[in-house]
């Protein structure tokens, strides 16, 4: 038995490739959406941030339908983790991570479609620095309803009636 040693890596090696199924979830639900939106894929590939989906300019609605696709589905089969654990992990991750509203993230397209459906785009931002995510409607929200008029204070700004 030379790779009895070796053992300690399956479970991570599982995780890895079902990592992987997850990602290819991933982009075909943004490829269906897009498809079924009427907006042409171009391609399909490998990066080193993972896999991605070039297509064709959509109208912002149609935008945010194809972003959330992807994340959507992955948090749609984390209902897998009672017969696939690992899947549901993986699937897990993969959703919440693309949500963030990181750079080139679904997340990031996500908040950039929402406010031009809005009217609420700065022009020349793009949604992924502190300041601009400060500006959002979200994080006032958290400031507001879970920390209080203590960051209020801290930050210089007036703790009652102030409406963001």
């Amino acid at each position: 038995m030379p790779f009895s040693s070796l053992r300690w890596c399956l479970p991570i090696l599982q995780g890895m490739g079902l990592g992987v199924v997850a990602m290819v979830f991933h982009e075909a639900a943004h490829i269906v959406a897009a498809l079924a939106l009427r907006i042409q894929v171009k391609s399909v590939g490998v990066g080193w941030r993972g896999m991605y989906t070039v297509r064709d300019a959509g109208t912002p609605d149609k935008n945010l339908l194809i972003a959330l696709a992807g994340p959507l589905m992955n948090l749609a089969l984390v209902l897998s983790w009672h017969w696939l654990p690992t899947f549901g992990l993986a699937n897990l991750v993969c959703g919440v991570a693309n949500l963030l509203p990181i750079e080139n993230s679904d997340g990031a397209r996500v908040q950039r479609c929402w406010r031009q459906i809005h009217k609420k785009e700065l022009p020349g931002r793009w949604p992924c620095s502190a300041s601009c995510l400060e500006e959002s409607e979200l994080l006032p929200f958290i400031n507001r309803r879970f920390l209080g008029p203590e960051l209020n204070r801290s930050r210089g700004g007036a703790t009652k009636g102030k409406r963001d």
